[in-house]
């Protein structure tokens, strides 16, 4: 593209050059021809009056014929160079041929028609080119022979072509063709000349200015690659005096071998060295010139490269005394890193390094409860017993924080991954002794294996490798994953999908609760008449990137990006929404909304839900708060002051999933609950789990004793209706039932049932 570039620069400037010279070319014809115009008018007048007193018509006719003849030549002279040069030359060559045949009377004035032939030549020359002057100074070689030896000329009739004054016309077409005519057409050319080989010196000036101050080196050299300019930025890179010591060297002299190859390319480091200096020089453009030269122009990249060296140099030597942890006594991050790497650039292929993080889950409560110290001498004591504990002479460090890794290469896979982890994880026991005192150690691992089987070492780096195995410690943190998994969780490519659809969900979420992305879904509640007295509000979210999204999925996550909040907000306002739409209908029943533990936590969450009840226009009663043990055991104080808040204002309170989370009986009576929900998992197999119906029947005895509404949820057949029911339990919620379904799914029932 450059080279394209310059190359259309260049055509300009020749063609501006050419340009300039037709225009001389056309102004120098210009003139020959109206000074030939206006002297044949003056000559054809006066020929033309003379003609008619001397009764001569025939004059007026060839007057009329050479002035056209004139006119068109100067037509074509402007739009056409070379037809109105030829009709000029053809004209001269007609004039002379008139003096010639005309004028035998007066030998002095037919020797002018030879004279007058020699001027085409010169007009030839100085118009069109040599090729053509030669042509013609040939072709003169005839009037010059018969000049020389007077050969006599065939003569028109004198009574056609005799005239008085003929000795005046013929002397003034001579006078103004080669006094004025000539010279000035040849001063119009000298002109022109000068001007343009003064534009041109100025224009080599300039380039020359330009090509010794432009800041870069620049070469200029032939199609065989010998120097023909070099500015002086280009000596001083390669340690030359003058310009003359390069020109005609070749190019590949100054660089070292390997440097100038038959091609170049933006970037191209070239590397020249003397006795005195080593050069960088890096191409920067690449110009494509006429004949096959081009003009290079280089960077000087020495200082660069050597200050890169030297904190390439300076980086080594910090890495080498500070890359051991000072706390631990590991290596730190980077030398961990560069030691791993090695590891798998010398891995074999039927061998594989299994790379393990190990994170001190309860750091921040242990320097919480035992101070700083003490977290750094349990850290420290950590390390000291992976040090004796990983197999295989493995590579330890600490990588960040309370975070530990380690790997060791496993060639013989007698174990699993996780069973090799396992064993690591059992050798540390789960207090450790601090100046007496017994701390508890509570760790979690993240694991990634890496071989040679799909080539993860030739497309991953090991710094790669330790984000994927972060990435296993970080789901390994998660509740969500940390008892499925034990405490170990080893990365795969399922694991990696997840934390993206994980990322997604964090992303999309509130942006989803902002545009009303999210849908209510309500299942009923049954009573021993088989009709609906309630619903549980659950929340749906089918979003448009990611598809149908669990609430197992979401939920936790809003609770931990602080979205839960917003979430239940959601849920209660389109709740009393639906319960004001359905009123309107005259259906009256209630909807129970669950809450979380941050709910109950917050100053503002009793006067939300008070104002939507206002703002919808519902009975208080018609909404029912669902908490689960476990939100009530976080913070019970607050929790039962915010409940009882709920309960003055008529709200019904129901416990979520009794029987599953840590409440004890005693703040269950001093709770204003009106509501026990026996959890699905205590249905499981009823009615013939023995042991599950003693459970059962204990939950239901004891919530009618406290004189409480019981709600079994998760009934799935018939078997367990019955039983169910037979046992007093009010209420009824399942798949039995009903599936969870739109409000509109609902109301012909409703309405039926209201009747």
């Amino acid at each position: 593209m450059r080279d394209k570039q310059n190359r259309i620069a260049s055509d300009h400037w020749t063609t501006a050059v050419v340009g300039a010279t037709d225009d001389t070319q056309q102004s120098t014809l210009r003139v020959i021809l109206i000074s030939s115009l206006i002297l044949g008018g003056c000559i054809g007048m006066h020929s033309a009056v003379t003609a008619l007193f001397l009764g001569q018509t025939y004059v007026l006719a060839i007057v009329l014929i050479v002035f056209a003849s004139l006119s068109v030549t100067i037509y074509f002279a402007g739009k056409h160079l070379r037809i109105g040069v030829i009709s000029l030359l053809i004209t001269i060559y007609l004039a002379a041929a008139a003096m010639l045949l005309s004028t035998a009377y007066a030998p002095h004035l037919s020797h002018l028609g030879y004279i007058l032939t020699y001027v085409t030549p010169m007009i030839a020359g100085l118009i069109l080119n040599w090729r053509v002057a030669v042509l013609l100074m040939t072709i003169n070689c005839a009037p010059f022979v018969l000049a020389v030896f007077n050969a006599p000329l065939p003569q028109l009739p004198p009574e056609l072509i005799r005239q008085p004054h003929a000795d005046l016309y013929i002397h003034s077409v001579l006078f103004v063709f080669f006094n004025l005519c000539l010279p000035l057409a040849v001063f119009r050319i000298i002109s022109s000349k000068n001007a343009t080989r003064r534009q041109l010196l100025r224009n080599s000036e300039l380039t020359e200015n330009l090509f010794q101050t432009i800041a870069s080196p620049l070469v200029v050299f032939d199609s065989e690659q010998k120097i023909i300019r070099a500015n002086d930025r280009f000596l001083a890179s390669v340690g030359a005096v003058a310009e003359s010591e390069l020109i005609g060297h070749p190019l590949d002299k100054l660089f070292m071998a390997g440097s100038v190859g038959s091609g170049f390319y933006l970037g191209q480091v070239f590397h020249h060295v003397s006795a005195h200096s080593f050069t960088l020089l890096s191409l920067k453009t690449d110009t494509l010139l006429d004949r096959g030269r081009r003009a290079l122009s280089f960077e000087d990249i020495t200082l660069l490269k050597k200050f890169e060296t030297d904190l390439a140099n300076a980086t080594q030597r910090e890495t080498l005394v500070s890359e051991t942890d000072r706390l631990t006594g590991l290596k730190n991050r980077e030398a961990f890193l560069w030691q791993l790497q090695a590891r798998m650039a010398g891995l074999q292929r039927n061998s594989e390094i299994v790379l393990v993080s190990v994170r001190l889950v309860n750091m921040r409560q242990i320097n919480a409860q035992f101070g700083p110290l003490v977290g750094d001498r349990i850290l420290s004591e950590l390390a000291n017993l992976l040090k004796t504990r990983t197999p295989n002479a493995g590579v330890l460090g600490r990588v960040r924080g309370s975070v530990l890794a380690f790997a060791f290469e496993d060639a013989k896979h007698t174990l699993t991954v996780a069973e090799q982890v396992s064993n690591v994880r059992d050798q540390i026991p789960s207090y450790l002794k601090i100046d007496g005192q017994s701390i508890s150690v509570d760790l979690v691992f993240g694991a990634v294996t890496i071989n040679q089987s799909d080539n993860a070492v030739c497309l991953s780096t090991s710094a790669e490798f330790l984000r994927r195995c972060e990435l296993a410690l970080d789901m390994a943190v998660e509740p969500r994953w940390r008892a499925r998994a034990e405490g170990i969780v080893i990365y795969t490519d399922e694991i990696a999908q997840y934390m993206l659809r994980d990322l997604a969900i964090r992303t999309a979420l509130p942006r989803a609760i902002e545009n009303n992305e999210l849908v209510l879904f309500f299942q009923p509640k049954i009573d021993a008449g088989f009709k609906i007295c309630g619903f549980e509000a659950l929340l749906r979210w089918n979003c448009a990137a990611l598809g149908h999204v669990s609430p197992m999925e979401f939920i936790p996550i809003a609770e931990e990006c602080g979205l839960i909040s917003q979430l239940t907000d959601w849920v209660i306002r389109n709740a009393c929404r639906q319960l004001a739409s359905w009123n309107a209908l005259g259906i009256v029943t209630k909807v129970a909304v669950n809450i979380s533990a941050i709910d109950l936590e917050r100053t503002d969450f009793f006067d939300y839900v008070v104002a939507c009840i206002i703002r919808y226009r519902i009975p208080p009663n018609c909404i029912e708060v669902e908490v689960t043990e476990s939100a009530l055991a976080r913070e019970p104080a607050a929790a039962q002051c915010q409940l009882q808040r709920f309960h003055e204002a008529g709200i019904r309170i129901a416990i979520d999933d009794f029987g599953t989370g840590y409440s004890s009986l005693d703040k269950l009576v001093d709770l204003p609950i009106s509501t026990l929900k026996i959890d699905r998992s205590f249905l499981v197999n009823l009615p013939q789990d023995r042991r599950r119906e003693r459970v059962v029947k204990s939950i239901v005895s004891l919530a009618h004793g406290l004189q409480l509404s019981i709600v079994a949820e998760g009934v799935e057949n018939e078997d367990q209706y019955k039983w169910l029911f037979d046992l007093a339990v009010d209420e009824l919620q399942g798949y039995y039932f009903g599936k969870p379904a739109l409000a509109s799914s609902w109301e012909n029932r409703l309405l039926q049932e209201a009747q």
